[in-house]
């Protein structure tokens, strides 16, 4: 075993068998991630069933807008990523993720901002529902419950898609995600119907399951995948615009949990 450095301690080598102990990958687990992480299915159904109770149903009265901004943080602001993808080139209007304070000096009321903050407190997300509010854009909240961004949504009237925080945020993707693509059905720039969100939760609980602690090494993809890992600093490119941001967020992942270098890209630009 080496010496801590930073707060973070690991084997020159890898070890099979604790990999194989449920019990050792507990303790070395405090904040409970893998848990977390297999709750992915679980947090597609409670935010679609959460988003179905919101006034979602107000953004369409104003018709299409001329684009959509998704601003946000961290996994937050990964969500935009996601919908400019599920969207795709055929979208008819401009889906735009922003990561910075603020909205783009151009967007006004015939635009719309999907706000998104796990916590309902980060500065970014505020700093865009009220800069929304101000110039008269149509606002989309989705964040913690009783927060600082509902706070804001509730003054202006805004839709808010309360998003309960089960999860540390780097683990709540699907949780934050679901609430965005079906802001962005409302307002006819996707096509996902309820049965693509069940079928998406089915998936994520049998690779959950497929991949839980007590599977052994032979049959568990994560563990096979962990032990080819090891040793190595991982280049993961994406090979189309859905993988890349799969492959994006596979690196923001091994960084926030593992602490693990990882180099991560769309293919042609790593190329």
């Amino acid at each position: 075993m080496r010496e801590p450095v930073a707060g973070v301690s690991g084997r020159r080598e890898a070890d099979e068998a604790l990999l194989d102990d449920p019990d050792a990958l507990a303790e070395l687990d405090p904040g409970g991630m893998l848990r977390f992480t297999a709750s992915a299915g679980a947090q597609v159904r409670e935010s679609a069933a959460l988003a179905a109770e919101a006034n979602l149903g107000v953004l369409a009265d104003e018709g299409r807008p001329r684009a959509v901004v998704i601003a946000g943080i961290g996994t937050a602001g990964r969500t935009g990523d996601v919908l400019a993808t599920v969207a795709g080139p055929r979208c008819p209007v401009p889906v735009i993720p922003h990561r910075s304070a603020g909205i783009p000096g151009w967007v006004g009321a015939a635009d719309v901002v999907i706000a998104i903050s796990a916590s309902g407190r980060s500065p970014e997300a505020l700093g865009a529902a009220e800069a929304a509010a101000r110039r008269g854009a149509r606002l989309v909240a989705i964040g913690a419950p009783d927060s600082q961004l509902q706070s804001v949504a509730d003054r202006v009237r805004a839709p808010f898609i309360p998003v309960p925080r089960r999860a540390p945020a780097r683990a709540s993707l699907w949780a934050l995600t679901v609430p965005v693509l079906l802001a962005a059905r409302t307002l006819g720039l996707v096509k996902v119907n309820e049965a693509d969100l069940a079928e998406t939760a089915a998936r994520l609980d049998a690779d959950a399951d497929r991949c839980r602690p007590t599977a052994e090494s032979f049959v568990n993809p994560a563990k096979s995948l962990a032990l080819g890992l090891a040793g190595s600093v991982p280049i993961v490119w994406g090979s189309s615009p859905l993988a890349t941001v799969a492959a994006r967020r596979f690196g923001d992942t091994l960084s926030a949990n593992a602490r693990y270098p990882v180099v991560a890209g769309a293919l042609g630009e790593a190329g």
